[in-house]
């Protein structure tokens, strides 16, 4: 019964192995793929548009933004 009370670990070594095949994997799915993917999304522009906007846009800005836009329906069936 040491399985139910003792946390299952792994070793460093493991760990290590581990993270190493999945960025290996993410790399050649990037390369072999990267291309493809960036095209169909080359068509969303608001999408990516928006993107951009919020992360190169201020936090408090961004913040200020979302704050007016929940508050103006309210503000608005309030009256």
């Amino acid at each position: 019964m040491d399985w139910l009370t003792k946390f299952p670990t792994i070793s460093d070594g493991t760990l290590r192995n581990l993270k190493k095949a999945i960025d290996d994997g993410f790399r050649e799915f990037t390369r072999g793929y990267g291309d493809a993917i960036e095209g169909f999304f080359r068509r969303w522009t608001l999408l990516i548009w928006s993107e951009r906007l919020m992360t190169r846009t201020p936090w408090i800005i961004v913040f200020i933004v979302i704050l007016l836009i929940v508050w103006l329906p309210a503000a608005i069936s309030a009256s």
